[in-house]
């Protein structure tokens, strides 16, 4: 997820937050959770035998 589709999502979520401390704590806890679904995904697809080639891709 680039920067301004980040932005773009943080967002709707403005009036929630308040000040800038909030603001940048929300953010970083947002990337985290991307993050660690991006790293997850990562790990599953190592095994993928499509990705491997030795499966039929859908």
């Amino acid at each position: 997820m680039g920067s301004s589709a980040l932005e773009a999502y943080l967002e709707h979520l403005e009036p929630l937050i308040g000040d800038r401390r909030t603001k940048r704590t929300v953010r970083g806890i947002v990337e985290g959770i991307i993050a660690s679904g991006s790293l997850k995904c990562s790990r599953i697809v190592a095994f993928s035998p499509c990705v491997q080639g030795e499966g039929e891709c859908l």
